[in-house]
């Protein structure tokens, strides 16, 4: 067996790159052995050590039996674990925080393997949760791996779902807590004089936040101010509307006596023509072969004739006199309609205009409420700064030393979860993006050849 000079781990081989960390085997390495068939004295035994990795001599680590790492075998060691995820395994949540967190432990399974080989950077990470797998060397499998990046991309999507559900879930406890410990601690700094960067950042904050209510409260008032305001101005305009319209109201059935007056006239004289073209009709004529008519007949109709074109002649200022009212009465309807209609006017732009306040308003308090969250929110960060603060010194405030434990335990749930979902978020986008568009390309053009030999077709039948 032959050993690194630089990382001091086992190699089969005694030449070329080192199998652990990469750089070149410089010649043989010195190697103790024992003769065949005897014992190795325990000073030449040597064991690795699970937490550094390290080849150290002496008896193996203890609980445990030892490795012989002497010359006199050509097989690749077997370590049965690997010493970088050893040493990776100090840096990582503990078994109970990536079971809170809800992570399933098996998907790290393979970096912690014996023959994992070394750990995953998150690019690799990434693409093993995608599982796109690799692209195809040929264009025709093109459209498999696009169906399969298709397929494995809505998975991904409902997984990224229910990640954000479990790292709301995290965070929204985890918050509760270190907002609780923050303030607490906010109220002991002034005494202790502790965290005075951030206590003033916090105050700052707050007079932001009060500022904005002030603000958002005058405002408020105003508005109201100006709603009511606009109220009793349409309501004003509205009574006036009434009074036009009852005005238009009486002089609409004066219109309708007038013309109603004026019809009757116009009856009176529509008999008399009436009469006057039937005494015509009565007239004696003298017809062929017969005698003339008796002048005294034709003097009585005449004598009728004229008395009914006199009774016409006095109906006729009765009729000019009825002509008159009802245009009177036209043209003060008219006016009292126009008034009545631009006082309605008046009403509809005070109530638009009361509409376009109300509605600026609203939009604008949807706005400032968006702001007053982001004052409200950066006010709380800035307490759960303070107290992760505290937390890391090891100085929360008197009554919130046991939370220690657990929001440590907490904030290692929140970030397992966190890192999660960004590998998850990586992994949506680790697909080979041409083989993806090739695939496409090459099923928009297998579809167009099938409709090119279906047209042969049809026209070779027809």
């Amino acid at each position: 067996m032959h050993y690194c000079p630089h990382c001091n781990r086992p190699s089969a081989a005694s030449r070329g790159p080192c199998p652990h960390c990469g750089k070149e085997l410089s010649g043989e390495q010195p190697q103790e052995s024992a003769a065949s068939g005897e014992a190795e004295p325990e000073a030449a035994r040597r064991y690795v050590d699970p937490a550094t990795g390290e080849v150290v001599s002496g008896g193996g680590p203890p609980g445990t039996s030892d490795i012989d790492l002497g010359a006199g075998s050509d097989e690749p060691l077997e370590l049965g674990f690997d010493p970088s995820v050893e040493r990776a395994k100090k840096a990582s949540p503990p078994p109970s925080v990536v079971a809170a967190s809800g992570i399933d432990a098996g998907e790290d399974s393979a970096s912690s393997s014996p023959a994992a080989g070394p750990v995953f950077d998150e690019p690799d990470r990434a693409a093993e949760i995608a599982g796109f797998g690799e692209p195809p060397d040929s264009i025709f499998k093109a459209p498999s791996y696009m169906f399969r990046v298709r397929s494995r991309r809505s998975e991904l999507t409902r997984e990224i779902a229910s990640i954000e559900k479990k790292l709301e879930d995290a965070r929204k406890v985890l918050d509760t807590d270190l907002l609780d410990v923050g303030n607490a601690k906010l109220e002991q700094c002034p005494e202790t004089g502790e965290y005075e960067q951030e206590v003033q950042a916090i105050g700052k904050s707050r007079e932001e936040l009060s500022s904005f209510r002030e603000d958002r409260k005058q405002e408020e008032h105003d508005i109201e101010s100006q709603a009511s305001y606009m109220d009793e101005e349409i309501a004003r305009l509205r009574v006036e509307a009434k009074k036009f319209e009852g005005e238009e109201e009486i002089l609409a059935r004066e219109a309708e006596d007038a013309h109603a007056s004026r019809k009757r006239v116009h009856l009176k004289i529509q008999r008399v023509d009436i009469e006057i073209r039937n005494a015509r009709a009565r007239m004696p004529t003298a017809k062929k072969g017969e005698p003339p008519p008796d002048p005294s007949e034709i003097e009585a109709v005449e004598s009728r004739i004229d008395a009914l074109k006199r009774d016409r002649q006095e109906i006729q200022p009765e009729l000019d006199a009825a002509e008159e009212e009802v245009k009177n009465a036209n043209r003060k309807l008219a006016l009292a309609r126009n008034a009545a209609s631009e006082q309605r006017g008046k009403v509809e732009l005070a109530e638009k205009k009361r509409d376009d306040l109300l509605k600026s308003h609203a939009q604008r308090s949807q706005k400032l409420e968006g702001r007053f969250f982001e004052l409200q929110k950066q006010q709380d960060d800035r307490i759960r700064t303070l107290a992760r603060k505290a937390l890391a010194d090891g100085v929360l405030p008197p009554g919130k030393e046991s939370m220690a434990e657990e929001l440590s335990r907490k904030i290692a749930v929140a970030d397992a979860v966190q890192a999660e979902l960004d590998l998850h978020r990586q992994a949506m986008d680790a697909y080979h993006k041409g083989t993806y568009q090739k695939g496409i390309i090459v099923l928009g053009a297998g579809a167009g050849l099938v409709l090119v030999v279906l047209v042969v077709i049809l026209a070779i039948i027809f």
